[in-house]
């Protein structure tokens, strides 16, 4: 491990975006939930007890918790229904891979590179790629 995993610890505020939109409607998200997503205040709160971590994400009024360790796959609760996922270190990042995120073999991955206080996301669906940028809280 590259570094200390508590240091992605704390509260995480979606700070800016660049084709987010069409990631979202690339994974199915429904185009109202799509307009919704891009304007409320997104956060993300993590939290590590042993070697199980902790996401919370809150997206307006609706938030989803989700506990793993990493290397081990479990189902983690999205829109539209429970995805089968795995979290890992991937040199610097900590990447998660969904190999089928629809029932069509879409694979969804998402790394997460720590800069200080900035959380950069490269999000991955099938040939839609978009970038997000989340600030410590």
């Amino acid at each position: 491990m590259p570094f200390d995993l508590a240091e992605f610890n704390g509260t995480w505020r979606l700070s800016r975006h660049e084709n987010y939109r069409e990631f979202l409607r690339k994974i199915g998200i429904p185009e109202e939930c799509v307009a919704g997503a891009l304007e409320v205040t997104t956060e993300a709160e993590v939290t590590q007890e042993d070697d199980v971590i902790t996401w919370t994400g809150t997206t307006g009024a609706q938030k989803a918790v989700s506990s793993f360790r990493l290397g081990e796959e479990f189902e983690e609760e999205h829109l539209g229904g429970k995805k089968k996922v795995m979290y890992r270190w991937e040199e610097n990042s900590l990447v998660s891979s969904y190999q089928d995120w629809d029932g069509t073999g879409l694979k969804v991955t998402i790394t997460r590179q720590l800069q200080g206080d900035t959380l950069d996301l490269t999000m991955t669906a099938g040939d839609v790629t978009c970038h997000v940028q989340s600030v410590r809280c």
